[in-house]
């Protein structure tokens, strides 16, 4: 009965404007509990502060693919994950889209990466990679491949760089050689193939990376805002200030800015909620940005690339 008042309020409300025209980041709870997925998510879209769309990210990632006798029990829990995704968006397919979970140090990359997309409404991907590597620079060769075999497939690629998400974290020459050797990575890659779009997730909270980043002047490469909230209004990185945010922003121009809540697997409704507000008031309670800017940010830059990431929504 829960779900199915939640349903019906769904259809009483789907006609509000909603705060976010685009979600790029929520996390699919995967097999662990399909219906604490779908609650979460539906109780997001049927708020007229919610979403209008949404890139639900398939559990897979997290799951490693060790070689030898275990490796079938991984690829078959991570398929399950990928099938568990394109259920959940195949029966809201107005309002979500699927990234397929993957991991660029598996094995069996190719054929997992060929198995998703075989599934309903999966769009792209979402990477990572073995913890304690560089990124993409690690990884250049296998991300290449994927981008070139299912280059008809890939419209958007949400990764993480290790760019680190604090100012003492990203300051040194280290962390700045590496956040370098990372942009200039996927500046190369992003290059070579311009019908992808590129989201760097959390880079909104590092104004390092943003300007980085902005020197390239790439228009299919844009950075993620999730996390923004937590690391200024919860004052988690006291070496930042907000105005550095939108500095970045700004140089690097809004309209490369994409809202992502980042709604964790974990999260119950009412955290999920919270979180989810927490990060559109970033925004639009931001003194630093116009009027105009909060709808770039928020509808606008959304509105663009679900257009190209699904236009059979705007036929």
């Amino acid at each position: 009965m829960k779900l199915l008042s939640v349903l019906i309020l769904f259809i009483g409300l789907k006609g509000l404007a909603a705060q976010v025209y685009l979600d790029v980041h929520i996390h699919d709870q995967g097999n662990m509990d399909s219906q604490l997925s779908e609650n979460r998510i539906l109780n997001l879209m049927n708020q007229e502060s919610g979403f209008n769309h949404a890139f639900v990210l398939s559990h897979s990632y997290n799951l490693p693919m060790p070689d030898g006798k275990d490796q079938p029990k991984y690829a078959k829990a991570a398929f399950v994950d990928m099938l568990h995704t394109s259920q959940l968006v195949s029966k809201y397919p107005k309002y979500l889209s699927g990234l397929c979970g993957i991991r660029l140090e598996w094995q069996s990359l190719t054929e997992m990466t060929e198995k998703c997309f075989n599934l309903p409404n999966m769009i792209g991907l979402k990477i990572r990679y073995a913890r304690g590597e560089k990124g993409i620079s690690s990884y250049s060769k296998p991300l290449e491949l994927i981008l070139t075999k299912y280059s008809e497939k890939i419209r958007i690629i949400l990764l993480h760089l290790p760019t680190g998400f604090k100012k003492q974290e990203s300051n040194s020459l280290e962390a700045r050689k590496v956040v370098n050797q990372e942009i200039e990575t996927l500046v190369h890659v992003a290059q070579k193939h311009k019908n992808t779009i590129f989201v760097v997730a959390h880079s909104g909270n590092n104004p390092n990376t943003v300007i980085a980043l902005s020197k390239f002047k790439m228009k299919n490469i844009f950075v993620e805002v999730s996390g923004v909230a937590g690391s200024v209004f919860n004052n988690t990185d006291k070496d930042f200030q907000y105005s550095d945010f939108i500095n970045s922003w700004k140089t690097l121009g809004v309209d490369q800015v994409l809202f992502g809540s980042d709604i964790e697997a974990e999260d119950n409704l009412e955290f999920a909620s919270r979180i989810f507000k927490g990060e559109v008031d970033s925004i639009i309670s931001n003194s630093l940005l116009t009027e105009n800017e909060k709808n770039i940010i928020l509808i606008e830059n959304g509105k663009k690339i679900l257009k190209f990431a699904r236009p059979d929504l705007f036929d």
